[in-house]
């Protein structure tokens, strides 16, 4: 196998035939999440015996290095609700990396038979969708960037409702899959309690007038 010394693999072929070729060697590297630009790799093959022609000596392959930052989309929600009641949501987007994801936007596509009442972090409402403004970076294994939606139920939804968050970037993302996720809250109606019985007192009984005491003299 090779010797490594720093950064350079050597192979020692020993005694090559006229016409000959060498076996192909493969070197397996590790790219750190924070490598930016292009990598070079460099080869290069020398011997003891005189060479005519150095020139073709070295070879070299430049590879080019793009980010790669995967953004998970989060959703949580009440699991159950009366129809009528004030419930909040919370989205969120975090990045798995391993690099760092740039110009990220957090949407959130509000239930149907639900009414937009406020949203944290400068959420902006439009059509029945909340969207933030674009966060510049968002780094690797960073806490979760997270914010609140409050809404109101309408008084006739019943059933399941859905709140749907989507997550984008300007980096390339390996697992879009996880870009957006769902939570479902289950609305009920409430039962109308019925009002009391009032009873309404009947006529009063009549009184049978009394004939006058006599008069004493």
């Amino acid at each position: 196998g090779g010797v490594v010394a720093g950064n350079v693999v050597t192979w020692t072929v020993g005694t090559l035939a006229s016409g000959a070729s060498t076996p192909v060697y493969t070197v397996s590297a590790t790219i750190p999440a924070t490598a930016t630009g292009s990598l070079d790799n460099r080869a290069r093959v020398a011997a003891t015996t005189a060479d005519p022609a150095t020139a073709n000596d070295r070879s070299a392959v430049t590879t080019a290095l793009s980010a790669v930052a995967d953004l998970v989309a989060g959703a949580t929600a009440p699991a159950t609700a009366s129809a009528g009641s004030q419930i909040t949501l919370t989205v969120s987007v975090s990045n798995t990396g391993p690099s760092t994801a740039t110009s990220v936007v957090v949407a959130d596509t509000l239930p149907a038979g639900v009414t937009f009442v406020s949203a944290t972090g400068g959420g902006v409402h439009s059509g029945g969708v909340v969207t933030w403004p674009a966060l510049a970076s968002v780094a690797p294994g960073a806490p979760a960037v997270t914010y609140d939606v409050v809404v109101d139920i309408g008084g006739g939804t019943s059933g399941p409702i859905a709140n749907t968050v989507t997550v984008t970037g300007s980096t390339s993302d390996p697992t879009p899959g996880n870009d957006v996720a769902t939570s479902v809250t289950s609305v009920s109606t409430p039962v109308p309690v019925p009002a009391p019985e009032v009873s309404t007192p009947g006529p009063r009984p009549e009184t049978p007038e009394q004939p006058p005491s006599p008069r004493r003299p």
